[in-house]
């Protein structure tokens, strides 16, 4: 897709998600972020860095919730990303709450996504926001 000049792939792998985005005269960017399962590194809070002309940040958000708020929280998740033209959304086996959402949108000097990954057994839903600006 193309948004404000750049190419963005979005793709979900698993339970995971990555993102390649290309703008105009500037090397690609490509983010991953992958379930690696309970008791191994925690997802961080926050990166940035400069990639060329690019300046790439990251956050991300793990919220744990009860039963209730998660079911409510994924289903109306599940309804916006449906009616955005922009969204991708993929739906796992096992568990009608089970999914990864990404969703692109321009952003003042680049490009910016976001994603939602909701984990059902856990009761945790994983957000995170990056953003992708000429310097």
């Amino acid at each position: 897709m193309t948004v404000d000049g750049a190419v963005l792939q979005l793709a979900v792998l698993g339970a995971s998600h990555q993102v390649e985005a290309r703008l105009p005269g500037a090397p690609a960017c490509v983010e991953s972020v992958t379930c690696q399962g309970l008791g191994l590194t925690p997802m961080p809070g926050a990166a940035e860095c400069d990639l060329g002309p690019l300046h790439y940040r990251f956050s991300s958000l793990v919220e744990s919730l009860d039963e209730e708020a998660f079911t409510s929280r994924v289903g109306a998740l599940r309804l916006r990303l449906a009616s955005d033209s922009r969204a991708l959304i993929a739906s796992f086996p096992g568990h009608p709450d089970a999914l990864t959402g990404l969703v692109a949108q321009g952003s003042p000097r680049g490009v910016a996504w976001r994603t939602w990954h909701a984990y059902p057994l856990t009761g945790e839903l994983v957000r995170t926001s990056t953003r992708l600006a000429w310097r």
